[in-house]
């Protein structure tokens, strides 16, 4: 059998192959070398962004027995009012259908403002503070917060946190719209939930507040007895969907009625109203909020998104009211 040995070749194929394998070599090493710099000016130009999880994790309460799988922020979309699409961020445990244990977590939404997105919470550090308290939640009975190193804070129940990007300004049944398609996506509990509004984002809870006043008006001209028993005994969408509510600098409360107002404390709604000292529109929506809700106010340093100008000490101030009210 006769084989074709490499040295029988003729001196002009064996330079050939080797020029071959030398052009292949280089090419190999050229695309790796451009993969290695590609995955660093990744991680240099967005360092976090491996902490971003493409769609939302099936942890639950139940499911999540430590470590720090509850303060990784994970990325989603749902689909609401018919064909609209919102993405959103969110942290913590996932609510069990029906179970009783959705109960034992607390709910926090960020709406954003009109110049801004879900973005500016997470760039900002503030989304994964307030998702970094799921490390040190235990359960304890210390009512206080204590920092547990420079970003992160204590908070004693498991904190679910959701920043939306929903369109600003918004009406209130699209936000309620929005919240349910998060409940049956199994992202939200379906209970009611801890707002955060910066801005034209209270608008859409402002909103609520004037469905529910026209829905009572309404049924007080109504002449049928039974329909306005069957009114009476639905909850309005304000007190389906809200305990608690943290407006900053809220236009919108400048420009609704005080019977509107004065709904939210009568249907249980806590309210801890944010403004910067530097904003005067922003003082004086907290000022009404503080007359004629009985809301608590707070000052802190910065313009009309304070929450960006004083992020740890809005952070602060969040999860002391929450501790506060037991929310």
């Amino acid at each position: 059998m006769n084989v074709d040995h490499p040295s029988r070749r003729p001196k002009s194929d064996i330079l050939s192959l080797i020029a071959l394998h030398k052009k292949e070599a280089s090419l190999a090493s050229l695309i790796a070398f451009v993969l290695l710099v590609a995955c660093i000016n990744s991680y240099l130009t967005n360092p976090e962004e491996s902490k971003i999880v493409s769609s939302t994790r099936l942890a639950s309460l139940e499911e999540s027995t430590g470590g720090n799988t509850l303060s990784e922020i994970t990325l989603g979309e749902v689909t609401y009012s018919g064909s609209k699409t919102m993405p959103y961020y969110h942290c913590g445990p996932l609510p069990l259908p029906g179970s009783p244990d959705n109960e034992h977590m607390t709910e926090l939404v960020l709406l954003h403002g009109a110049a801004f997105t879900k973005e500016d919470w997470r760039d900002s550090g503030i989304l994964q503070s307030l998702c970094d308290v799921n490390d040190g939640s235990t359960g304890a009975e210390d009512q206080s917060i204590r920092k547990l190193s420079d970003s992160r804070y204590y908070y004693p129940r498991p904190l679910s946190v959701t920043a939306l990007d929903l369109p600003v300004p918004g009406e209130g049944d699209i936000f309620y719209d929005a919240i349910q398609s998060l409940a049956s996506q199994h992202v939200l509990s379906g209970n009611p939930v801890v707002i955060v509004s910066p801005s034209a984002g209270g608008r859409a809870i402002v909103s609520l507040g004037e469905m529910a006043v026209a829905a009572s008006s309404s049924s007080e001209e109504e002449e049928d007895e039974e329909e306005q028993r069957d009114q009476r005994q639905t909850p309005p969408l304000l007190e389906k969907t809200i305990k608690a509510w943290i407006p900053v600098a809220s236009g919108a409360v400048l420009r609704t009625t005080d019977e509107v107002l004065e709904l939210f404390p009568k249907v249980g709604v806590e309210i801890l109203s944010i403004n910067g000292n530097l904003d005067y529109a922003g003082r004086r929506s907290t000022e009404r909020l503080v007359d004629v809700c009985g809301a608590k106010g707070v000052e802190l340093k910065g313009t009309h998104p304070v929450y960006l100008d004083s992020p740890e000490e809005f952070v602060d101030e969040v999860l002391k009211f929450m501790i506060e009210k037991e929310l």
